[in-house]
């Protein structure tokens, strides 16, 4: 049976729970050698991305069960290399800055008055260099540090019963984790994001490894908890999220302390396989 030539054409998903944007973008797209798939939610969109085979990913920002870059920030802990473009209404530069810190491609403004030209142009542009990128499967050799790091954040967050509502690793910037959340609700992998960014900003946390006997924790309070926050040399950050404040919280940043060197070896290890690769 011949494979009709539209179905090798490369597949875009886009993600958008407003009716009339989807249809918006079905019309800016049309006539580009490319077919289209959509998603109507969040995890609709999250689950089509980690089970389908595209080419691009658009995704707006305002979804209405989570942001188009919590679903960038799950697809990363994936593993997915896929590009992606965030496409918004609101185009702030905060909303700019935290998709392209996150990893995207690029960014669509909704209402910018040459919209069209501007989708055909970015989805053009991200499907060639990703025609270009140089193809690599490393998920096997990347998979054996990543399960034993995610073991060893299980095995702290059982042992210290409950002392901790998140334990993982971040990017150098602080904008892109690997966690596990003990009680989903409230905290999630965008706030984590936003309390490691906000306690390494300072300049003195930068830089510092594990080869001092002197590395301080970075230790700060937010409304979701303390977060405690280990530097690892350039690899990233190691944090763990304790619900409990003031003196209380001594026993899980003692718990924490001794966990990071072995922690830290796992870190190393994942990103010298470019873990944080876009």
């Amino acid at each position: 049976m011949e494979t009709s030539p539209a179905a090798t054409l490369p597949l875009v998903l886009v993600v958008d729970d407003n009716p009339d944007d989807l249809t918006t973008f079905a019309r800016a797209v049309r006539g580009l050698p490319l077919r289209v798939e959509e998603a109507t939610s969040g995890r609709e969109g999250l689950q089509k991305a980690l089970n389908g085979n595209h080419a691009l990913l658009v995704l707006d920002y305002n979804l209405g069960d989570m942001t188009g870059t919590e679903i960038l920030l799950r697809l990363k802990e994936a593993g997915s290399t896929v590009p992606v473009l965030i496409q918004s209404g609101i185009g702030s530069h905060f909303v700019v800055a935290r998709a392209l810190a996150l990893g995207a491609e690029d960014f669509i403004a909704k209402d910018s008055p040459e919209y069209f030209q501007e989708v055909q142009r970015k989805i053009q542009s991200a499907l060639s260099r990703q025609a270009r990128a140089p193809r690599q499967d490393v998920a096997g050799d990347r998979r054996q540090p990543v399960a034993e790091l995610e073991k060893a954040i299980d095995d702290l967050i059982e042992r210290t019963r409950g002392a901790f509502s998140a334990v993982g690793f971040s990017s150098p910037d602080g904008f892109r984790v690997t966690t596990r959340i003990r009680q989903p609700g409230a905290l999630t992998p965008e706030t984590i994001c936003a309390m490691v960014a906000s306690a390494t900003s300072s300049s003195r946390f930068l830089g510092q490894g594990l080869g001092t006997r002197d590395l301080k924790l970075v230790t700060a309070e937010f409304a979701d908890g303390v977060l405690l926050c280990a530097p690892v040399g350039d690899y990233g950050f190691l944090f763990a999220v304790s619900p409990t404040v003031g003196p209380s919280a001594a026993p899980a940043r003692r718990e924490f302390d001794l966990a990071v060197p072995e922690l830290a070896n796992l870190l190393e290890s994942i990103t010298k396989i470019q873990r944080f690769s876009r």
